[in-house]
């Protein structure tokens, strides 16, 4: 499973390079989610590949190609629905939608886009800055762009995230009482302006963005057919380019084992210390919490422990979650303390708040330990 996905599941087993075609269920055998979930991972891969193939690493409609970049309040009184056609907007929504644009620098258009044979959707017309989670870790904002000067590369940043019912109601089952069954992946795509420099390494080079966005106009001007194409074949590669120096900008790598018990390899030999010898499946999920520079392990005034990179991790996939109803200052009201004794909050815990501004922000959220737990306070089933 590629992609944000935090639920209770025992293992992932997809592997494209086994060219599995399906999978086949077998009388007698017990059902796993394992089994589930790689049929639809390789449906999907499938689908989203022949996509791919066919409309190539990105593409849209020829008559309403989602996302569009609109930038000009005389492109408002022109807009078209998601299949092409004309709409007659009220002059109050239009006034709407030019205000929106001043404020905001440019409008996203409606209708379908392909990235990478993933169908990203956009039903509505609405401002850069009124997007779902702006402003985008990484990416500039819209006073960012107004401050600097020259031109600037636009992307459509493309990932899946993890959908429960503590996230979505609608998803828990009404008819037995509001228990999770099965979760979700939700597509999310959003319009961002990378820094044409990050980390110190250099992205693309502003001033060949505006050379090869000047010989595309003059070809549109001149009505140049063949220079039209040349043009976007060039500013094409440029942004590949770029946008494989944004997939490539980190190679770290984890590594990791079991705590050293000092006794001979085998699966009867594991001791106390080693944290876990529980029967069931567990899918560990490492995560960086802050990024930066190691700690360089001196605990005295010349440590950087306030500053190193940290890391949280879950033995659970961070499946185990609390539905908020209220935060207030270091008190939380919760919706329940977890369906058992086994995975139920506990004093001591170390717990993260998120929300969606932070998951579609790609930023974590407050870690904080639990202090004290009062059952009497929940609310009623």
């Amino acid at each position: 499973m590629q992609g944000e996905f935090r639920g209770d599941v025992s293992r992932d087993t997809f592997d494209q390079t086994k060219r599995f075609s399906r999978v086949l269920m077998q009388q007698g055998r017990v059902q796993l989610d394992a089994d589930w979930n790689e049929q639809n991972d390789i449906l999907l891969h499938y689908l989203r590949s022949l996509a791919a193939d066919l409309i190539g690493p990105h593409g849209g409609s020829g008559t309403q190609p989602g996302f569009a970049v609109i930038t000009k309040d005389t492109e408002v009184d022109e807009l078209k629905d998601a299949n092409g056609v004309a709409i007659n907007l009220q002059p109050d929504l239009q006034g709407a939608l030019k205000e929106s644009l001043r404020a905001s620098g440019f409008l996203i258009g409606i209708g379908r886009y392909y990235v990478d044979g993933l169908l990203c959707e956009s039903d509505q017309y609405l401002g850069f800055t009124e997007q779902a989670g702006y402003p985008f870790t990484g990416a500039m904002s819209f006073d960012d762009i107004r401050d600097a000067t020259g031109s600037f590369l636009v992307f459509l940043d493309v990932w899946e995230r993890h959908v429960s019912c503590s996230e979505d109601g609608d998803i828990c089952e009404v008819a037995l009482g509001g228990p999770d069954t099965a979760t979700r992946g939700q597509l999310v795509a959003a319009v961002v302006v990378p820094p044409p420099e990050t980390g110190g390494e250099k992205l693309y080079d502003k001033q060949q963005l505006i050379d090869d966005a000047k010989k595309l106009k003059d070809a549109v001007d001149n009505n140049d057919t063949a220079g039209i194409q040349t043009a976007r074949q060039v500013l094409n590669v440029f942004a590949e380019n770029v946008r494989a120096r944004l997939n490539g900008l980190s190679t770290a790598r984890l590594r990791a084992r079991a705590r050293i018990t000092g006794l001979p390899e085998g699966d009867c030999n594991i001791q106390p210390e080693a944290q876990y010898r529980g029967p069931e499946n567990q899918l560990y999920r490492v995560e960086i919490q802050r990024g930066g520079i190691a700690w360089n392990g001196a605990t005295d005034g010349g440590g950087n422990a306030k500053t190193a990179a940290t890391f949280k991790w879950s033995r659970d996939n961070s499946s185990i979650s609390y539905q908020i109803l209220s935060l207030q200052g270091d008190t939380v009201a919760l919706a329940h303390l977890g369906r058992d004794t086994s995975r139920g909050l506990q004093v001591d815990d170390w717990v993260e708040i998120v929300a969606d501004d932070l998951v579609l922000q790609g930023q974590p959220g407050p870690l904080r330990r639990v202090k004290s737990i009062n059952p009497d306070e929940l609310p009623s089933p």
